[in-house]
């Protein structure tokens, strides 16, 4: 997750400013590999989120286990 946050960041910013990104890329037009990064980065990243709410639900209460990782104490 450490890494994947810089890199969607950094692409969205060569969105944003197209005149710094390369001509060519991989033998591609210079967007297509930086659009093919910057959506497989924000894919991983949503799939992380959900994944992390949806364990945080299968505890004993619906609430628990959000509260133990807030707090770093288990409920018995």
């Amino acid at each position: 997750m450490y890494m994947v946050l810089p890199v969607v960041i950094l692409t969205g910013l060569v969105f944003l400013y197209p005149q710094f990104a390369p001509d060519k890329l991989f033998g591609l037009d210079g967007l297509l590999p930086i659009a093919m990064l910057h959506y497989i980065g924000a894919a991983v990243i949503l799939l992380f989120m959900v994944s992390h709410i949806y364990l945080g639900t299968v505890g004993p209460k619906v609430s628990s286990l959000f509260k133990m990782m807030l707090t770093g104490w288990y409920e018995h």
